[in-house]
């Protein structure tokens, strides 16, 4: 196999990587690494250790959540800023929440916009 990208990262051709899989796959598990395949020179896939594809899937998970959570927030401020005359636990009832739930709700925002205020 040829080193092409970093230190172990490894780089093999389509028709080596077909002859010869199973030995890819044991250097991709026991470095936990990967190794690119290349197609005419250009690189069209990858073959990685189940550990190391655990960490991806965790990573795009993490980044879909953290966008679902920005698209939220943008949503709050602009609901917020509609009814920036409205106090608080009236938006709540607008929703037909409990008060109950309208106190836990305004704890809940109260806590984090002192986080997010922290850390701006």
């Amino acid at each position: 196999m040829s080193s092409t990208q970093n230190a172990t990262t490894r780089t093999v051709s389509a028709s080596e990587a077909k002859s010869r899989f199973g030995s890819i796959l044991a250097w991709a598990t026991k470095n936990n690494n990967e190794v690119v395949i290349r197609v005419y020179g250009e690189p069209k896939g990858v073959v990685m250790s189940y550990e190391e594809y655990e960490k991806v899937q965790e990573l795009r998970e993490q980044e879909r959540k953290r966008k679902i959570w920005e698209e939220l927030e943008a949503l709050r401020r602009k609901i917020s800023a509609r009814f920036v005359d409205v106090p608080e636990e009236e938006r709540y009832r607008l929703a037909g929440m409990s008060e109950s739930v309208i106190t836990d709700l305004i704890e809940e925002d109260s806590k984090l916009m002192k986080k997010h205020e922290g850390t701006d």
